[in-house]
């Protein structure tokens, strides 16, 4: 942790106790309930919660990182083959998918959480 980090943290703490346990209570919980709430998101007329919000970016971010990274290693073997588009397609989602699986049990949940913690700090 970085000098300034360890200030707001401290900061953080300080403020926290000098508030009433109730204030400080209430305003953990209302940052829950919104973090949970569903809402119009405006896709599909789809309702989420910035929770889902949030968790649906990492995985969108993090599975774009393996795609990546999957196609700079393997893009000869997967395109010097004279193959159809969903073939290539096909043999890049069998291939990513332990990787993304791996990824994910690695890294979403501590990033999730991450960003929940700022959140509530």
């Amino acid at each position: 942790m970085d000098l300034t980090e360890a200030i707001k943290n401290r900061v953080r703490k300080v403020i926290i106790q000098a508030l009433p346990k109730e204030q400080v209570d209430e305003f953990i919980q209302h940052e829950f309930d919104y973090l949970f709430e569903k809402r119009d998101r405006g896709y599909h007329n789809r309702k989420t919660s910035e929770f889902e919000r949030m968790v649906q970016e990492q995985l969108t971010e993090l599975i774009k990182a393996e795609i990546k990274q999957w196609l700079n290693e393997n893009f000869k073997k997967v395109f010097d083959e004279k193959t159809g588009t969903e073939q290539v397609v096909l043999k890049v989602t069998t291939a990513l998918v332990p990787m993304v699986q791996e990824a994910l049990t690695r890294s979403l949940i501590g990033q999730v959480l991450q960003e929940l913690q700022s959140k509530v700090h």
